[in-house]
């Protein structure tokens, strides 16, 4: 979601008429007010909306003579983002894959395609290890993580938010992603 904000404001950068960065900052901001309506949860998209205004204010005054080039690079810069973002997700995987040994039960709470990513590399290593859900109420978060593990064959027991306790007294290593992450290095979860 954070990904998707960023690449639809930096889309936006290149459609605007905006010819100063008042304008610019102030279609950004309705953009980002339309995407955070458009969603029941926000919390993730409200980082990267949050992210990309924070990377613009910073490099507002890098070029003030020639404004489209300015646009243009805010453009360009929101997709390597993006795609850096994406990335990262393999390395999150390739470097936590480590953490996870055969036998072991993993204890998950919510959705998160970064742990998700991190648990398909598990399997592809060939490592034998079951999950223990919460079903993450309101939001059911944790029944898609379910569905999303069990088609690539990890076997899952889904418990109620209010076994918990019980739960994590199962579980050998706990894995929660991260709804949002803060420029101070704080995460944001809907736990």
């Amino acid at each position: 979601m954070p990904i998707a904000a960023i690449e639809s404001l930096s889309a936006l950068c290149d459609t605007t008429r905006a010819g100063t960065i008042h304008e610019l900052m102030s279609a950004i901001e309705d953009g980002a007010n339309a995407l955070k309506k458009s969603i029941p949860n926000a919390i993730s998209l409200t980082a990267g909306c949050d992210l990309f205004k924070r990377f613009i204010i910073a490099h507002a005054h890098d070029d003030s003579k020639d404004f489209e080039a300015f646009k243009q690079q805010l453009q360009t810069n929101g997709h390597l983002f993006a795609q850096r973002a994406r990335e990262a997700r393999v390395q999150v995987a390739e470097i936590g894959v480590k953490a996870i040994k055969d036998g072991v039960t993993v204890f998950l709470h919510g959705h998160s395609r970064c742990v998700i990513g991190l648990l398909k590399k598990a399997v592809e290593s060939k490592i034998r290890f079951n999950a223990i859900v919460t079903e993450t109420r309101p939001s059911l978060l944790g029944l898609r993580t379910a569905k999303e593990l069990r088609t690539v064959g990890i076997p899952v027991a889904v418990v109620d938010d209010n076994a918990m306790g019980y739960a994590l007294k199962k579980a050998k290593l706990v894995i929660i992603g991260a709804e949002g992450v803060f420029g101070d290095g704080s995460i944001l979860n809907i736990v």
